[in-house]
């Protein structure tokens, strides 16, 4: 029972996930949210260990960034070099 609960919450996840790639290709943006250039933010939510966080954490003040723009970055690339 719990994990047909579980199934229709992915499929409903992914069908809003994919209503929001289609909006960001038309170049559409939302009064909600954050924009960057003419494309609308959206959270992304991930865990990672306290000392790999400290090290970014630490990466961004010696290097006067915040973690969102190294984060950002370093996904743009991974995504470019695999072809994305």
């Amino acid at each position: 029972m719990t994990e047909n609960r579980f199934k229709a919450r992915q499929q409903k996840r992914a069908v809003e996930e994919e209503s929001r790639l289609e909006q960001a290709k038309g170049g559409t943006t939302s009064v909600s949210g954050k924009n960057h250039g003419n494309q609308k933010m959206v959270p992304v939510q991930f865990y990672m260990t306290n000392d790999m966080k400290k090290r970014l954490k630490m990466y961004c003040l010696s290097n006067d960034t915040k973690m969102t723009d190294v984060l950002n970055k370093m996904t743009d690339e991974f995504l470019k070099s695999q072809g994305f």
